[in-house]
Order: structure tokens, then C-alpha cells, then sequence
């Protein structure tokens, strides 16, 4: 067993607390299992040497070796997750030298000595009491739950969940990401994706109550398996596949015998939301379906195998996330438009009405039938927010709050609400495009993202949600000034080459489309750029800086058009679905098409268009550039997030490479000069589910 002096130690902003096995970050905590503690213990005892697999086997684990392979290996994974948790690098704190052990890089520091009486509380602290004290908390807290739960008498609990005092429980606790948990009708079983470390996400079945579950795998493929829905009779599941290509496949399987049917080929999902649902009648299945230009909802009749349209979104808008009504007749929708969403209720004859209009980010929504209300997160305040909507009051009250929170769903039978918590640190990372090597990070204890270098000042323009809402913000040597407060939706900005200003489209409160403002720095005030019928969107400046390309609907459809800052002028440069555009040398310009995969290519005289590459995701359609007479983008494959440069002749060519899904989606480059690159990272470590009980 490893002693440690009773100290607290310091390393970088982590407070080591040797007394109740915590790691501390400012108002940030994380108590960590025995083990996992005993072998941060070792790294601190040894922090100038590397303590090798064999050292921390015999330490700790007391020389079962095979028992301490994994131990070892679990416990580095809990101890980088536990950093990230806090907001803090692992990177900086744990280096793996592979095939030899492991090093504490980042030196700690004796901060203070506790009392000598925590001796005798340390002895508390072996393994024989920690599993006396583990199985008699298990045992408290099983009551807890028997009683709360089989109760039918039991009073309403009178916990406020807006100020977190219900402490959630846990329900998964596996490497990966745990995410899209559904419940059965009958509340016994609980489905969710899994994404174990670098595999495709899965779909698993886990029995509730069961006292020691085992997992079931539903689907076993080559494809990410996601968003699963319960029949009513709980014996089968709906479910979308993702293949390489992106594309996207309704499937039902039936649990019993496992047999799986494939639906329709048109669905679309975005990250972990949650884009189908099984009507509590059992007869139909309302799926998000891919649009040329937009994303709507569709009902799939069982019995007759039809499929008949539900939701009519406007281009440009997507109906991702979607809930049956108790009687099966009427359905929620989440429609959103970049960042903004709005829930409505939409009935058989699609009568579509608004219910909570202009949220921020909504990511998760789930009904609670017996009580005619439903719930549904978003971001607020730097912050997701799960609130409760009350249907007859037509009132909002939050709910929970909490950082990472995901997709959402209800247990009725048990009264439980189930929500998957993300450990995310996102960033602005500078590397150098000779090497690759990271030089810089621009990041915050909230999130940093898109940022654009400003060439004039070399200052970065980015959106943050350090003060609460999604702002555009500029960071000009050590300083960093909000630029936008309260103004609207802010999208991606995009600076200018020659000059010291800027271009963003924001959408203000209550108005219907967004609008194009020009900005100077370092003040940012904003002025409108020009008027214009339709929406607008994706800005981008030519070579010379002396125009602007766009995106807008303002013919009908949506294309590119081009905007002279001197004339005024607004030019349609191609109306086939545009969205963003990269001006060429030659006078023609490279663009990516809405939900289209890859980037095409229009001559100056638009007489000749053709596509470049199908490399580049649909999702990120902003993540290329034109730099040294070539193309570079984002290509992501089963392993790897990589820049790739196109050569003159079409040949492929890796600039540098990232780890699977560390890139952003959507614009996440930005060049610095002809020698760096601005990349904007997202790092989801992990996701658990977690419960909270109703009030």
C-alpha cells in the first residue's frame, strides 16, 4: 500500500487533497476512487522519474499482475477524465510512455500540512474499511430508492433542482461516451449509444432494476448505430445507422429473435440529438428527414408501410429532435436554424404552434405524458439548462442545470428524468502547417470557438459563452474584450485581410432572418452592411478584400452571391444550393452545397462547375481553404481527423492529423499568415447517464 505525508499538494491549478482523495480546480471537485487515488499517490512520490507498469503493480495492486494491467490502465483513463472534468489539460499533468509506465510532467508542490488527527482518520482509509463503508453506503441508498420509489403515498419531494440540490445518480460508467439513453413503456430497460474509445457507436440494452445488469449489444456493425426509440410493446427498437459516407438509414429490429429491417434511406441526425420517436400507440414512427436545403419531419405508417410529410421548416431550417403527444395524434418538434431553436406542436392536419420560441442550442426534449408537460435542455447563461414546460399553465420553470448535460429522457413508471453529462473542453488551438506542432491554445473556463485571425492586428476574432449567451469576442495580445452583448444570434464572423474590421450575420430578438453587420476594432461597434429580402448567412472576403461572398434565399433558393464594398453591388454568382465560398486566383471560387458532401469548383465566367472532392463532410462545410496553389480541407475518416492539401494534378496529401472527432464541425479553420493555422478542437472525453428523480 502506497503512504503519502499528509499534505496537500499543488500541481499547476490542481489542489491535491490527501485527506478525502480530491481533486479541487477553484469551486470544481472530484473525489476519486481508492485505487485510482493510490496511483496518483505513486506519480506524486516519484514525480522526477517515470514509475513503471511493474512499479505500480506491486504498489498497489500488490502484485497481481494481471489484475493490474487493466487497474493501471483504468486508473491513467480515470485520472485524465477527472482533469478534463476540471477544466484542466491531462496532457499537462499525465505523459504514457508506451511500453515502459507512466510520469507526472507538471511538479507538484507541498501547499500546506493538514492536522496530525488525520492520522488516525487516514487509517479509515484501507481496503478492508473502504469496502465495509462502500457496501453500507449501497445499502442506504438502496433503501432510499426502495422506499422513495414503491411509495405510492409518498409526498411530492421538496427539492428545488434549478440550484442542483438533487445529487444525480449515476447510471453508466463505462470508457466512451454513453449518450441517447430511451426507456421502455414499461420503464424496466434502458437503451443508449455507446462509443467505445476509438469504435463506432453502438446501440446496448441495460435492465433498470436488475441488481447486477449485464448489457445486452442490440447491434453488432461497420456503421455508427444511433438515436434508438422503444416500441410501445417494448419489444422492438427503431434506430438510425451512419455509414462511412454519412449516410443515413431507419432501421427497426426486433428484439426477439433479433431480425432487422430496413426502413427508409433518407434520415438525417446531428451529433447526439436525438432525431426519432415511436408514437406510444405503437402504429407510426416520426423520423427527421434530409432535404436538399432543409431538414423536416415524416411519419412512417407501420401498417401500410407509407410515408407521409409532418413538418414544413423554411429553408435552411432543420426539425432534428421530435416527441408523440400521449394520444399519439400531435408532435413535438425542435426546429432549428444555426444555433436558435423554437418548439412547436404540430398536429395531424399540421397545424403548426410555437411553444417556446428563440432557445438557445436546444439539444434534448422528452415528455412527460401523465403530467401534460414536457422538458427540454438548452444553453443558458454559459450553462445547459434542462426546464419543464407546463402544457395547460403554458409556463417554464428550470428545472436542472449543469455543464455537458446532453439528450434527455423520462422514466414515467419510476418518475425519473435521465440525462447524459459530457466531460467537453473545446478551444482554439494554433499549429504550425510546417510541423503540425500545437504553439498555442486560446481557451477559457467556458468555450472558445471559430476563431478568425485578424491579419491586420494579428488579433483573433471568436464566439464564446464566457458571459452566459453564445458572443463574438476579440483576443488582442493577453486581452480579451466582448464585442456583442445581448444583440441577437451571433454566427461565425469572418475578418478582413486588408483592413481592421470585421463581418458577422446576426439574427436580432424576435426578428425572422438574419442580417449582415460590418464591425471596427478594436471598439466592434456594428453598423448594418446592406439591405437585402432574404436571409443571410457564411460571409467570406475576396483575395483582395475588397468584396464579400455570402449565402442567401433572397432569389427563393439558396446561393452565393458577392457584395462590393465600393459599389454596393450584389451579384448571384451560382444558385445551386450554395454555402460557402472561397475565392480562387484565378477569379473562380471553390463552395461547399448545402447537405451536399464535398467542395466544387466555378469558373470565373461560370460557364464550368464541377466537384472538386467528395472528401469534405456535409457538416463541415466552412472547413476549407485555398493557400500555396492548393486546395487544403477537413477529411475525416474511421481513425483520424486530418488537414489534407489537393496538388495540382488531384493527388492527396496529409498536412497534419488529429485524433477522430477532435475537430469542430462547421467553419473550424482559419489561416494565420501563410505558416499557421487557427483550428477550433473539441475534446469529449467521456459522457455518463445519470438519473434525477422527478419533483
Amino acid at each position: 500500500m502506497v503512504t503519502l505525508p499528509h499534505h496537500k499538494y499543488k500541481i499547476n491549478q490542481c489542489t491535491i487533497n490527501c485527506h478525502d482523495m480530491s481533486i479541487t480546480v477553484d469551486e470544481k471537485s472530484v473525489t476519486l476512487p481508492a485505487k485510482v487515488f493510490e496511483f496518483l499517490k505513486l506519480l506524486i512520490l516519484h514525480s522526477e522519474t517515470i514509475v513503471t507498469k511493474e512499479q505500480a503493480i506491486d504498489a498497489i495492486w500488490l502484485g497481481n499482475v494481471e489484475v493490474g494491467k487493466r487497474g493501471a490502465g483504468n486508473a491513467i483513463w480515470h485520472l485524465r477524465k477527472s482533469f478534463t472534468e476540471l477544466g484542466i489539460d491531462p496532457d499537462e499533468i499525465l505523459k504514457t510512455i508506451t511500453k515502459v509506465g507512466y510520469q507526472l510532467i507538471a511538479p507538484p508542490v507541498v501547499i500546506s500540512e493538514l492536522p496530525p488527527a488525520i492520522e488516525k482518520v487516514n487509517y479509515l482509509f484501507t481496503s478492508k474499511y473502504i469496502l465495509y463503508v462502500s457496501l453500507a453506503g449501497l445499502l442506504i441508498i438502496g433503501l432510499i430508492l426502495f422506499l422513495f420509489l414503491n411509495n405510492e403515498d409518498s409526498p411530492v419531494i421538496a427539492l428545488h433542482a434549478t440550484n442542483n440540490t438533487i445529487e444525480p445518480l449515476k447510471i453508466t460508467n463505462f470508457e466512451g461516451v454513453e449518450e441517447q439513453a430511451a426507456i421502455s413503456p414499461d420503464g424496466q430497460y434502458m437503451a443508449f449509444r455507446w462509443r467505445r474509445n476509438q469504435k463506432k457507436s453502438q446501440i446496448f440494452i441495460k435492465e433498470i432494476n436488475a441488481s447486477n445488469p449485464t448489457l445486452r449489444q442490440v447491434s453488432v456493425t461497420e456503421d455508427h448505430d444511433v438515436s434508438p426509440s422503444w416500441s410501445s410493446d417494448s419489444q422492438s427498437l427503431a434506430y438510425f445507422r451512419i455509414d462511412e459516407q454519412g449516410g443515413c438509414s431507419l432501421h427497426i429490429r426486433k428484439l426477439i429473435g433479433n431480425s432487422d429491417q430496413l426502413i427508409a434511406e433518407d434520415c438525417s441526425t446531428s451529433g447526439f440529438l436525438q432525431g426519432l420517436d415511436w408514437s406510444p400507440d405503437g402504429t407510426k414512427i416520426a423520423y427527421a428527414k434530409k432535404m436538399p436545403d432543409r431538414v423536416a419531419a415524416v411519419i412512417y405508417n407501420i401498417a401500410d408501410k407509407t410515408f407521409q410529410p409532418h413538418s414544413f421548416p423554411n429553408a435552411g431550417e432543420k426539425d432534428l429532435i421530435m416527441k408523440w403527444a400521449a394520444d399519439s395524434s400531435s408532435l413535438l418538434v425542435v426546429r432549428t436554424k444555426d444555433l436558435n431553436s423554437s418548439i412547436y406542436s404540430i398536429d395531424e392536419t399540421h397545424q403548426e404552434q410555437i411553444l417556446v420560441e428563440s432557445e438557445n442550442t436546444v439539444i434534448g426534449l422528452t415528455w412527460d405524458h401523465t403530467n401534460n408537460a414536457f422538458y427540454f435542455n438548452s444553453m443558458k447563461e454559459g450553462t445547459f439548462v434542462i426546464s419543464r414546460f407546463d402544457i395547460q399553465s403554458n409556463t417554464i420553470e428550470e428545472y436542472y442545470r449543469g455543464s455537458g448535460l446532453g439528450a434527455i429522457a423520462l422514466n414515467e413508471p419510476l418518475k425519473l428524468l435521465y440525462f447524459s453529462k459530457h466531460v467537453v473542453q473545446e478551444f482554439i488551438a494554433i499549429h504550425s502547417l510546417e510541423s503540425g506542432k500545437l504553439m498555442k491554445r486560446l481557451a477559457s473556463s467556458s468555450r472558445d470557438l471559430y476563431g478568425q485571425y485578424v491579419a491586420k492586428t494579428k488579433a483573433m476574432l471568436f464566439l464564446s459563452n464566457r458571459s452566459g449567451d453564445w458572443e463574438l469576442w476579440v483576443k488582442d495580445g493577453n486581452t480579451s474584450k466582448q464585442l456583442t452583448n445581448n444583440q441577437g444570434q451571433v454566427t461565425i464572423p469572418v475578418a478582413s485581410p486588408i483592413e481592421n474590421s470585421f463581418v458577422v450575420a446576426i439574427k436580432k430578438p424576435k426578428a425572422d432572418k438574419f442580417v449582415m453587420f460590418q464591425g471596427a476594432l478594436p471598439e466592434g461597434k456594428q453598423q448594418q452592411l446592406f439591405e437585402i429580402q432574404g436571409d443571410v448567412r457564411n460571409p467570406s472576403y475576396s483575395i483582395d478584400g475588397r468584396s464579400l461572398y455570402f449565402s442567401s434565399n433572397v432569389d427563393g433558393d439558396w446561393g452565393l452571391y458577392n457584395y462590393s464594398f465600393s459599389t454596393g453591388l450584389i451579384e448571384l454568382i451560382t444558385a445551386d444550393h450554395g454555402q460557402f465560398a472561397v475565392e480562387s486566383p484565378d477569379g473562380g471560387i471553390y463552395f461547399s452545397k448545402d447537405n451536399v458532401d464535398g467542395i466544387f469548383y466555378l469558373s470565373k465566367d461560370k460557364m464550368k462547375s464541377h466537384r472538386v472532392t467528395s472528401g469534405l463532410n456535409k457538416k463541415d462545410w466552412g472547413s476549407f481553404f485555398y493557400l500555396n496553389d492548393a486546395l487544403h480541407y477537413l477529411k475525416r475518416d474511421n481513425e483520424l481527423d486530418k488537414l489534407v492539401r489537393i496538388d495540382t494534378t488531384g493527388v492527396e496529401h496529409d498536412v497534419m492529423t488529429f485524433p477522430i472527432f477532435s475537430i469542430r464541425n462547421y467553419r473550424a479553420f482559419s489561416l494565420i499568415g501563410n505558416d499557421k493555422i487557427a483550428v477550433t478542437m473539441q475534446g469529449i472525453s467521456g459522457a455518463d447517464i445519470y438519473s434525477i428523480p422527478l419533483q
